[in-house]
């Protein structure tokens, strides 16, 4: 789970060309809301076909290797070099690499690259995929601002691709910022096309932040350890006819949600005539809070009150009052159809 100058969804690519139709673009008022935008492209792999992954001449005079435990500051100030290079806001760089890593489906010896010069880390890898859920294999590739153009993107996008390859994922699910073409234009020639884009928004909250109230019918209440099961079952439905939806079992759901920075005192759950119909996962990291997953099975008017109370009960209401900023993030939200709508939110 990186925009410039706040706004940068406004001037987007026409669509089909790593952009959305001028229709869904907007302008993000400055410093109350803000957001990057993220442009998400697909590679098909060919079970039949072999993808030759090689050294080259690129990587001379350049240490490779996977990444270390030891590696994260420095990784983590190369990536918030290639942020400021485009113009993106500052994002918990730290806590997703430490949350990334630590899962137990991720093998950095396997699925993660480093490339340093003199001992400095300017490049970075990583290709995570599940097994049990098929699909594509998620391949993100950062490179620091002043090594750009000698080909190192490239070499690190073949590396993931010869490991979907190896490891049998369908293809590959690579990402781009609204704000960098170079990267949109990297990816194109090699055989990626866009397939959906996504925004992360921000909003600036006050210490005295209103919590609002829930909608009528609608009680909000916190998770608590006997709700597992239905957090996983109520997950599951919302997102079941997003585009690329792959159902997982309760056991790799726990798996990813009880990482680093689990909290489950800010997990929400809603519920209307006896029924739990909506649910909020969210973070407190050290520089913002986050609102990770939102799902209501509901659409229309109740559900989107109950993605605003739950908005409301994200950790920034409080975060002013410990010297956090306040800022709300959201990564993944989503609605589930009634039989004859479909919502995404």
């Amino acid at each position: 789970m990186r925009s410039g100058g706040w706004e940068t969804c406004t001037n987007l690519p026409r669509p089909g060309a790593f952009g959305l139709s001028a229709e869904r673009s907007k302008t993000v008022a400055p410093r109350r809301e803000r957001s990057r935008c993220i442009h998400e492209a697909f590679r098909p792999i060919s079970r039949r076909s072999i993808v030759r992954f090689m050294d080259s001449g690129v990587l001379s005079g350049f240490e490779t290797g996977p990444a270390r435990e030891t590696d994260l500051e420095d990784v983590v100030g190369m990536l918030g070099a290639a942020d400021r290079a485009l113009g993106l806001p500052p994002e918990p760089i730290r806590e997703e690499l430490t949350w990334t890593w630590h899962l137990p489906t991720t093998n950095l010896e396997r699925d993660t690259r480093i490339l340093r010069d003199a001992g400095a880390v300017i490049a970075y890898g990583e290709a995570i995929w599940h097994p049990d859920e098929g699909g594509p294999l998620d391949l993100s590739v950062r490179v620091h601002p002043d090594y750009r153009g000698r080909g190192i993107g490239s070499w690190l996008l073949a590396w993931g691709e010869s490991l979907a390859s190896g490891r049998g994922s369908e293809g590959v699910r690579s990402f781009a910022a609204d704000a960098d073409a170079q990267a949109q234009d990297l990816l194109r020639s090699r055989g990626y096309v866009h397939v959906r884009s996504g925004f992360t928004m921000r909003r600036d909250l006050e210490p005295d932040e209103d919590p609002g109230i829930p909608p009528v019918g609608v009680r909000i209440r916190r998770y608590e350890d006997a709700d597992e099961r239905v957090l996983y079952e109520v997950d599951q439905a919302s997102f079941a006819e997003n585009w690329g939806f792959r159902p997982t079992s309760l056991e790799s759901f726990n798996e990813e949600l009880h990482g680093e920075d689990w909290d489950p005192s800010l997990v929400f759950l809603a519920q209307a005539s006896g029924t739990t119909v909506g649910y909020v996962v969210s973070f407190l990291f050290e520089m913002c809070g986050y609102v990770g997953d939102l799902g209501v099975l509901k659409s229309g008017a109740v559900a989107g009150s109950v993605r605003r109370s739950f908005a409301a009960r994200s950790p920034n209401s409080r975060a002013g009052g410990v010297g956090r900023s306040g800022w709300a993030w959201i990564r993944r939200t989503s609605t589930a159809p009634s039989p004859c709508t479909r919502v995404w939110g």
